[in-house]
């Protein structure tokens, strides 16, 4: 979905869950580094979070994102005719996401992705 989203990876949600844990919060840029890769690894791997913090912290992440984030997105200009385009054409199209399930289809629903 992020590739068609204007929104995916939700840098205030990565800010209030490092703000709870005490962890201090990296510029805006470097938080480019949370999308792709799974929560926890970038957790881990950018932050140096023990494994318990990083499962925290993204319990914490995806708290605030479902309450804020999920519905705050919207597709890049021309996706919405693009995906039309190819539905009147017959294609069978699919969302692929690395998002939990619950977020990821509350995302596609408010931009009218889910039919």
């Amino acid at each position: 979905m992020s590739t068609l989203y204007r929104h995916g990876v939700d840098a205030d949600s990565i800010t209030a869950a490092l703000s709870e844990l005490g962890v201090p919060v990296p510029a805006a840029d470097p938080l480019r580094s949370f999308v792709g890769p799974p929560m926890r690894q970038t957790f881990r791997e950018f932050l140096g979070l023990d494994e318990a913090t990083a499962e925290r912290a993204v319990w914490l992440y995806r708290r605030h994102y479902a309450e804020t984030g999920a519905l705050d997105c919207s597709l890049y200009d021309g996706v919405a005719a693009l995906l039309e385009g190819l539905s009147t054409a017959g294609w069978s199209m699919a969302v692929a996401s690395s998002k939990v399930e619950d977020l990821a289809c509350a995302s596609a629903e408010s931009t009218s992705l889910a039919r």
